[in-house]
């Protein structure tokens, strides 16, 4: 009964995902937690986002797109810079009809969206 089952790539950065995924997901935080390795991402001693290391090949995070390496930015435009914006958007992804997600890759941006469905 693992995360993201039903998540779907329909284009090179555009993915659907099914809302009982989403629930899924949200309430089994501690799950996601453990799949990857999370560290704040700084630069010019500014917090910018979270680095994600170790991803597991069955994650989450290797369903949606995310990648070693990859530093989360923003989520629906919300700046991932502290843990307390990180709660306040994953309240607010439980009604989103849509999910973007701004990812930085070797220093080059990335946005991927998610329909959901």
């Amino acid at each position: 009964n693992s995360l993201g089952n039903g998540i779907k790539s329909t284009g090179e950065n555009e993915y659907e995902v099914p809302k009982a995924e989403i629930d899924k997901t949200l309430s089994n935080l501690n799950d996601v937690a453990m799949q990857a390795r999370i560290v704040p991402a700084f630069k010019d001693g500014q917090a910018v986002g979270f680095k994600l290391f170790s991803i597991r090949p069955d994650s989450i995070y290797s369903k949606i797109g995310v990648q070693n390496g990859d530093v989360i930015r923003r989520i629906n435009g919300f700046d991932m810079n502290s843990p307390e914006k990180v709660l306040e958007i994953y309240s607010k992804l439980k009604d989103s009809s849509r999910i973007e997600i701004e990812i930085e890759r070797n220093g080059a941006p990335i946005r991927k969206s998610y329909n959901v469905r």
